[in-house]
């Protein structure tokens, strides 16, 4: 899941606009948005852009959150039912996860 976007900590809360952020009248600023996110000198009013969510976490020292696996990967099952296993042989290959049908 994609979870870039801009982020605020806010007394210990993660705000997060994934592609707009608007701020009052009051503010001098038009806002934020996603195709404009290389253009803006951060923080803007507290505001950054993270690339996930644990990246902005791991900014603002909070505790990091589980990724969810890949909803597009089931485990492979061997022809008799059973899971087949990582090949510790090849550690850039996880031969226990292949894509869904």
């Amino acid at each position: 899941m994609n979870t870039s976007g801009f982020y605020r900590n806010e007394d210990g809360q993660l705000l997060h606009g994934p592609t707009t952020v608007q701020f009052p009248i009051s503010v001098d600023h038009p806002g934020l948005n996603r195709a404009q996110q290389d253009s803006y000198t951060y923080p803007v009013e507290g505001w950054y852009w993270f690339d996930s969510e644990n990246e902005a976490r791991a900014f603002f020292d909070m505790p990091l959150v589980e990724e969810p696996p890949d909803p597009l990967l089931v485990r492979a099952r061997n022809p008799d039912g059973t899971y087949i296993g990582d090949d510790p042989s090849t550690p850039d290959i996880d031969e226990a996860w292949i894509p869904a049908p």
